[in-house]
């Protein structure tokens, strides 16, 4: 019974936990966890993203992520392919482009608010970021992961 009982006492501090670190996150105490759908950046990536994570700004509701790359033929591979991959789905997101960062932010405009149009875009953006990272490692990366 003991054993249950702490079973029990862990799920409600991972619950409070979970709460507290959703608050400190959003300002607007909104749970970015239902916006975007538990989608979370890879820690494995050869390149690192600037922020951790997409973040979600106001006026209007957008979701925003900082990239950043070592070298301009990852960046402009990336760039490339989230244009083609806009082109495509007919959903097109803000890029901003500053020298080695790029920042995407998206949102369905008609709505003015982020939807599951948007949320599929930030899943790719993350599944395209590691693809770059892993197709443009260095001769060096690339040795140090054989």
């Amino acid at each position: 019974m003991l054993r249950g009982a702490n079973k029990n006492m862990g799920s409600l501090f991972d619950i409070i936990d979970k709460e507290v670190l959703n608050e400190a996150a959003d300002s607007n105490n909104r749970n970015i966890d239902a916006i975007l759908g538990g989608l979370q950046p890879s820690d494995s990536v050869p390149i690192q993203p600037d922020e951790s994570e997409w973040k979600i700004l106001d006026y209007p509701e957008r979701l925003a992520r900082t990239f950043k790359f070592k070298e301009s033929r990852q960046r402009n591979a990336f760039v490339l392919e989230l244009l083609r991959y806009q082109d495509e789905n007919k959903h097109h997101s803000k890029i901003t482009i500053t020298s080695d960062k790029v920042i995407v932010e998206s949102y369905t405009h008609d709505l003015d608010r982020v939807t599951e149009l948007d949320k599929e875009l930030a899943e790719f953006c993350d599944d395209l970021y590691e693809d770059v990272g892993y197709f443009f490692m260095s001769e060096e990366e690339n040795e140090r992961n054989l």
